[in-house]
């Protein structure tokens, strides 16, 4: 009796036991996010933490497992943060999980392939697709700068869809090119970047040293900007996302502190004439306060030919010419009043409408994946005529077709149309530069035509009238249009420039576009056979049709003359390129230890069609077709080029443990650049030791997440001569003379030119501490020897330069990248970024014939002296000594050798007599940027920034300003007060003098090239999901952000980032600010 009661007590208790423990496991449920875009997350791995019990999400990101109140799940996924979530009552959950900073490049793109990022022996860093989503930028090389150590991003033109300059490490040719090569989805891209929709791309690899750089050979001396588009997943539901900005574009830097008034110009003015007069009369004994000088200085004002003021009654006049200054105050007579003022920056400058639409759907079956997407780019210009439009469509699909074979492609076509007037690239004193009305015309022209009283003249159709500069021109007969009585002047008089010229007239009638259509795909086959070997075979094609056509109307502007009366330029061009490379695989484990082989085939094939042909001579106004055209201008050019490289290539990579890596590669590359020299080898051998995998580091350090030590040296090399593919051969053209055919050559060839060779060595540390401070820290050097050098001709013979192989240049550096999780728990995220580099270049051997050229001091090339010890951007220009107090001019130094060879300084007046001295470079101190990201409740910020310090830029704009320069011209606030005169003998300013005699290039004009650009401000707000839920997407985040927001440099109105140089471009193209508001829809 008692056991079968001791039976039921304990089938009660097991019962109630399993009762019980029922009532404590429940059943939870939810989704996984990504903080990053909002986009759920399928596959990621979900365990509770303290068992083997666990399960993943779904296609849709979605969940359910069974656990008890109070256990913990544990959430992780390949590139995101892990994420403890204690469980209570409620069982709906939402997870975010956020991106692994140190984690998200695990898998970054090398050479022919993928790797591990704890398995790199070279210098990469990648940009991802969270870094770029951001920016309002219509080409991707706009969006590196400060995000990538030793990077230097230049641009000297604000043309929408313009491509930015890269310089990675530093300058490594001096004659050849120093562009990056890119790589786009691991084939070699020839397009410009701006070709690529910044919304298609997953991540941008920049490769640096020789290790990550070497498999490409003669096409990797610059590094490697390598593109990953974005794809699909393997077993994920169709996604589809939209993506909406729309906003302005406006003038990014701000206007030089120009004269803005006309009583402080009309003084400026009579003080030049006064000026002028004085310097030219003053031997013969006239004074400053001479009466005649001063009766000539106020009679010659009628030059500037208009007046922006009604005179008081009575106002004095000579010759029937009105005084407008009081000689006595050098000021406008007292009691004139103001009639207009208008500033031609104001009205060429123009906020303007920017809007951008992407939408892509990604997804995936079982063996299949595919990312399809298509966009559209409305990137207008703040100036008429300039702006850039894209559409863009992408096609990427891969598939396994079996347990063996794999293939895949992506095809991409791109319409462009850029609107580009020639002109306002910059540097061009012309009509057609639109900045040069802005910047160099003063306010005293008008821009539109005045009646006397100073309103506005309207046409029939009551619109406001031009003023063409020219007061003949729109004399009506009636009083109207203020100007100077007796006068019949043109701008041109002032500024030197044609007469009857107004921008807003003829630049929107004249057409300056360029219409490109690219189309770029490739195919893949990869098959994997006897268990370790894999094969893969790549074939891209890209193919280019470019139209450029630029109309001149006859009505308006420089072609108005009747013996052009307009102007058609027409030019077609198709470029094709073709490549192919093959490569087989071996990878196998051998316990601890770890080898994989790599051995391969590329041709590269490029064909370029070109003609171009101009006419003039129209019939009907305004209709741009050569039909309307009736003569030719100038002779029709036409060409075809083609080159070719073929290149064989191997890689073999060991590891030990995880811990100890050895790496080495050589390419064999032939071109068809160069005949004898034609084959080139190069190589690279790096190593890396992963210190924190050691036991005495783990056992004694667990504060060290990961420490790398890692080596690499190599070559590469360089055939990338600018101006020729066929710089080898004797060139002539055909041209003609009196109907008779002539030809002449054109280029001579040099048959013995070979690569330029680059060695590179590179040592860096790769670090994570305490699991938030993590980043590298690197030194490199690299020397390019065989420089291909352009030697200049005899002028006799009509010839410019031939290459030659010829000396030797040393590049050097230190780059940082630095980042530190400040906070990140399951409520706010906040990480902060710094990248930094500095860079040394030094001449190490220059051609004998150069060294001759300067008593063997070095060669003077333009702006720069390049000799042996110094970089060439080493500025070799006159040095200013100040002004002369006894007579206003300016002064220079200048080098004199008495009798005994000694050389001393002394000064000068005349400009001829001064002499050149190295002032300094061009090249920057430091340069680098400061990025942080803050994510709290559903809100996100991201500051990106870039900065520089040191090297010189010439300031030219300052320098035309401050020169003095012809009457009309418009003159920096600097001058108003601190020009000579007999009364102000300390002045900064020599004597202000419309046709000075001095030098225009000096060492004053150069300055600080330092600047701190606050380049990109996003904020947006993620709505919960509850919300968007109950309209059924899948999520919604409302931004706005800021591109080019602030930009503080050493002086008002300059811009250092114009150039690599220290150059700056007069009138040039300032940047544009870009300010948009949008949404990232995800279904």
């Amino acid at each position: 009796m008692k056991g079968k009661f001791r039976q039921l007590l304990t089938l009660a208790l097991v019962f109630f036991s399993v009762v019980f423990a029922q009532a404590q496991v429940r059943t939870y449920s939810g989704v996984v996010v990504s903080s990053e875009d909002g986009q759920t997350m399928p596959g990621v791995n979900i365990k509770i933490s303290g068992t083997s019990r666990g399960t993943s999400a779904d296609f849709d990101g979605n969940f359910t497992i069974s656990a008890e109140k109070g256990q913990t799940l544990v959430f992780s996924f390949v590139g995101y943060k892990n994420k403890s979530v204690v469980l209570g009552d409620s069982r709906d959950l939402t997870i975010t999980l956020d991106p692994d900073a140190s984690m998200l490049d695990d898998v970054v793109v090398v050479a022919y392939g993928t790797a591990k990022k704890k398995d790199l022996t070279g210098s990469i860093s990648t940009i991802t697709a969270g870094e770029i989503k951001n920016r309002q930028v219509s080409t991707v090389t706009r969006a590196l700068d400060g995000q990538v150590a030793g990077i230097q991003v230049t641009s000297n033109t604000g043309q929408p869809g313009s491509d930015a300059t890269i310089r990675i490490r530093g300058i490594g040719s001096m004659n050849a090119s120093n562009d990056a090569m890119i790589l786009l989805d691991g084939v070699p891209y020839p397009s410009t970047l701006s070709t690529i929709n910044p919304d298609d791309i997953a991540t941008v690899t920049v490769m640096k040293d020789a290790a990550s750089t070497s498999l490409y050979g003669s096409r990797a001396a610059n590094g490697i900007v390598a593109i990953t588009t974005k794809r699909g997943r393997t077993n994920q539901k169709a996604n589809v996302s939209l993506n909406v900005r729309m906003g302005y574009n406006e003038n990014a830097i701000p206007e030089y502190d120009i004269v803005k008034d006309p009583y402080t110009y009309y003084s400026m003015a009579f003080l030049g004439l006064r000026g002028y007069l004085y310097v030219g009369n003053r031997d013969y004994g006239f004074t400053w306060d001479n009466a005649s000088l001063l009766n000539a200085a106020l009679g010659n004002m009628q030059m500037l030919g208009y007046n922006a003021f009604k005179m008081p009654d009575g106002y004095p006049t000579t010759n029937n010419l009105p005084y407008l200054i009081d000689p006595n105050t050098g000021k406008v007579i007292e009691g004139a009043q103001e009639l207009y003022r208008q500033d031609w920056a104001d009205a060429l400058y123009k906020r303007n409408f920017r809007q951008e639409y992407n939408v892509n759907v990604t997804g995936g079956g079982d063996k299949t994946s595919y990312y399809l997407s298509l966009g559209y780019l409305s990137d207008p210009s703040y100036v008429v005529n300039s702006s850039f439009e894209r559409f863009s469509g992408r096609l990427n699909l891969d598939a396994q077709v079996n347990s063996w074979l794999k293939v895949g492609g992506n095809m991409s076509f791109v319409h462009r149309i850029s609107n580009s007037p020639s002109g306002y690239s910059g540097g061009e004193l012309t009509t057609n530069n639109i900045f040069t009305f802005a910047r160099m015309y003063s306010m005293i022209y008008p821009v539109y035509a005045l009646n006397a009283d100073g309103s506005y003249r309207y046409d029939a159709n009551g619109n406001k009238m031009y003023d063409y500069g020219n007061p003949g021109r729109l004399d009506f007969g009636d009083g109207s249009n203020p100007k100077i009585p007796g006068s019949s002047p043109t701008i041109a008089q002032g500024v030197g420039l044609m007469a009857d010229t107004n921008p807003l007239s003829y630049m929107t009638k004249d057409k300056f576009t360029s219409v490109f259509d690219n189309f770029s795909g490739n195919a893949y086959g990869e098959a994997k056979f006897l268990q370790d070997f894999t094969a893969r075979a790549t074939v891209s094609v890209d193919m280019v049709f470019s139209n450029t056509k630029s109309f001149q109307n006859n009505l308006d502007g420089i072609a108005s003359d009747p013996d052009i009366n307009g102007i058609l330029g027409n030019s077609r061009a198709t470029r094709m390129v073709i490549n192919t490379n093959q490569t087989i695989t071996w990878d196998r484990n051998f316990g601890n230890h770890h080898i994989d082989v790599l051995a391969g085939h590329e041709f590269y094939y490029q064909k370029y069609d070109y003609v171009s042909l101009t006419m003039q001579n129209m019939l009907i106004p305004g209709l741009d077709e050569f039909n309307n055209f009736i003569k030719m201008r100038g002779n029709p050019t036409g060409y075809t080029n083609a080159i070719s490289l073929d290149s064989y290539f191997g890689r073999a990579n060991y590891n030990y443990k995880d811990k100890y890596y050895v790496s080495g590669s050589i390419r064999y590359d032939g071109t068809s650049k160069f005949t004898i020299n034609r084959w080139g080898t190069f190589w690279s051998a790096s190593a890396a030791w992963r210190i924190g995998e050691e036991n005495f580091v783990r056992d004694n350090a667990s504060w060290i997440n990961e420490l790398k030590l890692r080596f690499s040296v190599g070559t590469t090399g360089n055939e990338a001569v600018n101006f020729s593919d066929y710089p080898f051969a004797n060139l002539y053209s055909v041209g003609e003379n009196n109907g008779n055919f002539t030809v002449r050559q054109s280029q001579w060839g040099n048959p013995d030119l070979k690569w330029e060779n680059n060695l590179s060595l590179d040592l860096g540390v790769d670090f994570r501490f305490w699991d938030r401070f993590y980043g590298t820290v690197g030194v490199y050097r690299r020397v390019t020897r065989n420089l291909l050098y352009e030697v200049d001709q005899a002028a006799s013979t009509g010839l410019g330069a031939v290459m030659s192989n010829d000396g030797k240049l040393a590049n050097q550096g230190l780059e940082i990248e630095l980042n530190y999780d400040i906070l990140a728990n399951r409520n706010v995220f906040w990480t902060v970024n710094f990248t930094g580099s500095t860079y040394q270049q030094k001449i190490l051997e220059l051609p004998d014939y150069l060294m001759e050229s300067l008593n063997g001091e070095g060669y003077v090339r333009g702006a720069y002296l390049w000799k042996k010890g110094k970089d060439q951007y080493n500025l070799y220009q006159y040095k200013w000594a100040g002004v002369d107090p006894e007579t206003g001019n300016m002064l220079y130094w200048k080098q004199v050798t008495d009798e005994n060879g000694k050389v001393s300084n002394v000064t000068t007046d005349i400009p001829d007599e001064a002499s050149k001295y190295e002032v300094g470079s061009a090249i920057p101190d430091f340069m680098g940027g400061l990025n942080t990201t803050v994510r709290y409740a559903g809100f996100d910020l991201t500051v990106n920034t870039t900065f520089q310090i040191g090297g010189l830029v010439q300031d030219a704009e300052y320098a035309e300003l401050t020169w003095g320069g012809p009457l009309g011209r418009n003159v920096h606030k600097d001058l108003v007060g601190n020009t000579w005169t007999p009364n102000n003998t300390t002045a900064k300013f020599p004597i202000l003098d419309p046709q000075p005699n001095k030098l225009s290039t000096y060492e004053m004009t150069f300055i600080n090239a330092s600047y701190f650009c606050l380049k990109n401000v996003t904020i947006g707000y993620t709505v919960p999901e509850r919300l968007t839920k109950s309209i059924g997407v899948g999520s919604i985040r409302l931004f706005a952000s800021g591109e080019n927001l602030w930009l503080v440099s050493k002086r008002k109105g300059l811009d250092p980032r114009q150039g690599v140089g220290g150059g700056t471009m007069y009138p040039g193209y300032s940047q544009i600010r870009s300010v948009s508001f949008g949404a990232n829809i995800n279904f």
